[in-house]
């Protein structure tokens, strides 16, 4: 079989966590595929400065998503959806202020998604930009993630896709902490699929964020 893969990362206010709608189940095209992001294999993590010196890392442990084939063009639309309310860090305080009004605001915008449509299943293979679209505390931004070249035939099954890419804090609000924390956030994906399945609880390939 060709290219099977994806790409597909202090205070707490006092509102109930209200998770977003799920996304409709995408229409499988003709030759088509429709693959689920495996959770227990695939990782999201995080890393950002603190006095321009130390660095403070985090991860996400409850990832989403699928990815749509279309073997007709040989094009994927992917859909990644994270649960920020689980963010994990190595001490709980960090933790709690990451979920806080002052980062990811995790109880009023529970997900993190990012999303990229008509992505060439090449790309997976040979390495590159991969353009999409994250959405964080209920602002879109387009964003790109940088994969790196695949060592085996399936990226995605054979082997992980692994992807980087950075983002402003300041561009999605999280503008707290100017002077102790950097405003780059390095995020790192390492994604694996589970085969065919239908689309999860949140998250589907081919809706937007």
């Amino acid at each position: 079989m060709r290219l099977r893969c994806l790409t597909a990362l202090a205070l707490v206010l006092v509102l109930p966590a209200t998770a977003a709608p799920p996304d409709p189940v995408p229409v499988v095209p003709e030759g088509g595929e429709l693959l689920r992001i495996d959770p227990v294999r695939s990782r999201i993590e995080f890393s950002l400065r603190l006095l321009l010196v130390r660095r403070l890392d985090g991860r996400f442990p409850l990832v989403e998503g699928t990815v749509l084939l279309d073997r007709s063009r040989d094009t994927a639309d992917i859909a990644v959806a994270i649960d920020a309310r689980e963010v994990m860090m190595e001490r709980p305080d960090y933790a709690e202020w990451a979920r806080s009004p002052e980062f990811f605001d995790a109880n009023r915008h529970p997900e993190i998604r990012f999303s990229a449509r008509g992505v060439p299943l090449a790309l997976f293979r040979d390495g590159g930009d991969l353009d999409g679209a994250l959405s964080l505390r209920g602002i879109t931004r387009p964003a790109t993630l940088t994969l790196r070249p695949s060592d085996c035939e399936e990226p995605g099954l054979g082997c992980p896709v692994e992807a980087e890419g950075e983002l402003s804090r300041g561009d999605f609000g999280m503008v707290a902490r100017r002077f102790v924390l950097s405003d780059k956030v390095r995020l790192a994906f390492t994604i694996r699929v589970a085969g065919d399945a239908p689309a999860p609880q949140h998250a589907a390939a081919g809706a937007g964020p």
